[in-house]
């Protein structure tokens, strides 16, 4: 199994009156997003959010090893298909998708600067519950800057 690992930061702006975040996401040795890219706080934390809501109904594609490519590229043509933050800069252009082939499930992505498709042994569920921990870290970082992401603004 990859080990699933998340850099975040959370900063205010110099009046302190806006929440910023960095973040990427490493599964191994790839690393997912761009953490030199700013994004607000809340737009993270509600992409997070959205990303929950949209892995209920969204199931791994079943295919064979042939049918790689063509499958993750028609999944690729509705964002919504992706099990990554939709809406952020940080993520903007990366891909991650869940395959099962021959009852195996795997994690596949594309980074925005590839045509490469990366297969990593990493399930749905164990990603969900990362995903789940990295937004109480949001939650547990904004809440050391004073920010109350249930009740506050960004």
């Amino acid at each position: 199994m990859v080990e699933l690992k998340a850099k975040i930061d959370i900063f205010k702006s110099d009046d302190g009156s806006v929440h910023f975040t960095q973040c990427c996401l490493i599964f191994g040795d790839v690393t997912v997003g761009d953490y030199d890219q700013l994004m607000l706080v809340a737009a993270l934390d509600g992409a997070i959010k959205d990303l929950f809501k949209r892995a209920e109904v969204n199931e791994s594609i079943r295919l064979t090893v042939s049918q790689l490519k063509a499958k993750i590229q028609e999944a690729e043509s509705d964002i919504r298909n992706s099990f990554l933050p939709i809406g952020v800069e940080g993520f903007d252009g990366d891909f991650v998708g869940f395959v099962r082939i021959d009852d195996h499930e795997s994690m596949v992505v594309r980074l925005w600067e590839g045509e490469d498709l990366l297969l990593l042994d990493i399930s749905k569920s164990d990603y969900i519950k990362f995903m789940h921990v990295l937004s109480e870290t949001l939650a547990e970082q904004c809440k050391a800057l004073g920010l109350n992401l249930d009740r506050d603004s960004a």
